[in-house]
């Protein structure tokens, strides 16, 4: 296996291991700051399985991909900020 297919499944188990934690802890406590950690784990599976499909599409184009990656990981820095951003 290539190095990308180890990092793209450590992203998808990780992020799919912490989602449920962050769910229930914005149950419990109604905080919506966590609920924005919750969404940006969500973002991380999504970026684990862009690059899964990325290894195992043939035709692929780089700049596609690594530009809607990119974005992802944006939009999910975007979230961790305002989930610690101070009032």
């Amino acid at each position: 296996m290539a190095f990308l297919d180890f990092v793209a499944a450590g992203v998808i188990i990780l992020s799919l291991a912490l989602l449920p934690i962050s769910l229930n802890s914005y149950r419990r406590t109604g905080n919506s700051k966590i609920l924005f950690t919750f969404v940006a784990f969500l973002m991380f599976f999504f970026v684990g399985v862009a690059l899964f499909f990325f290894q195992f599409t043939p035709d692929a184009d780089p700049e596609t991909y690594l530009g809607a990656i990119g974005l992802l990981n944006l939009f999910v820095l975007l979230l961790m900020y305002f989930a610690t951003l101070k009032r």
